[in-house]
C-alpha cells in the first residue's frame, strides 16, 4: 500500500480538514513551510524568462500590458507646483520640464527622458516584478539610473541584498557590467537611503 493511501485512511477516519486530504486532483500539489525566499529562489530566473518571453511574443499580454501603461503612466507624470506664490509656480515648472524633457539631465546614462523612464519603470515591474531607480546627486544636479533587476549579485546567500542584524537592507550589490553588455564577477554596492 502506498503512502498516499495510508494517508488517504487515516485522514478519512480522523475527520480531519478537506483542505489537508491528499486526493488525485492535488497529489502534485507541491507545498512547504518554508520562508518565501527559500521557496521563491530555485524557480526566480526561470520565472522571469517566462513573463519576458510572454512579454515580447503574447500578443494578449503585449496589448493588455500596453492598456496598462496608457492607463497609469500615460504621457507621464506632471510636476504642478502648488505654493501661495504663482510666479515661483511657474519657475518650477518651468525647471522641472526642462530637467524632465533633457535626458542629460534626467539620466545617468543620458538615454532617455523622465517621462520614457516613467513608462520603463512600470513596464519592467510589470514583467520582472522589480527595478531599481538609483538617484544620483551630481554637479549638473539629481540624475536617475534605471538598474534591472539581473544586475543584482545573487552569487552569495543573501541574493545581493546586505542587511544589518536586526534584518534592515542597508545596501544593494549589483554585478559590473563590462563594454560588450555582459555582466562581470565584479560588484559594486550601493547603499540603503
Amino acid at each position: 500500500m502506498s503512502n498516499i493511501n495510508i494517508h488517504n485512511r487515516i485522514t478519512n477516519k480522523r475527520g480531519f480538514y478537506e483542505g489537508g486530504k491528499v486526493t488525485k486532483v492535488n497529489q502534485d500539489f507541491w507545498n512547504a513551510m518554508s520562508g518565501f525566499e527559500e521557496t521563491a529562489k530555485p524557480d526566480r530566473k526561470t520565472m522571469t524568462a517566462r513573463a519576458r518571453w510572454l512579454a515580447a511574443n503574447n500578443a494578449i499580454m503585449f496589448n493588455i500590458d500596453g492598456a496598462i501603461l496608457d492607463n497609469v503612466i500615460g504621457t507621464g507624470i506632471l510636476l504642478q507646483a502648488r505654493t501661495p506664490n504663482e510666479k515661483l509656480n511657474v519657475v518650477i515648472e518651468r525647471r522641472f520640464k526642462d530637467w524632465a524633457t533633457n535626458p542629460n539631465k534626467c539620466d545617468s546614462t543620458a538615454r532617455a527622458n523622465y517621462y520614457d523612464m516613467q513608462r520603463t519603470i512600470q513596464s519592467v515591474k510589470m514583467v520582472d516584478g522589480e527595478i531599481f531607480i538609483y538617484k544620483r546627486i551630481t554637479k549638473e544636479g539629481l540624475k536617475l539610473q534605471l538598474i534591472e533587476m539581473d544586475a543584482l549579485d545573487d552569487s552569495g546567500s543573501d541574493d545581493g541584498i546586505e542587511k544589518s542584524r536586526d534584518g534592515t537592507v542597508t545596501g544593494y550589490r549589483f554585478k559590473v557590467m563590462d563594454d560588450d553588455g555582459y555582466y562581470t564577477s565584479k560588484t559594486y554596492t550601493v547603499k540603503a537611503k
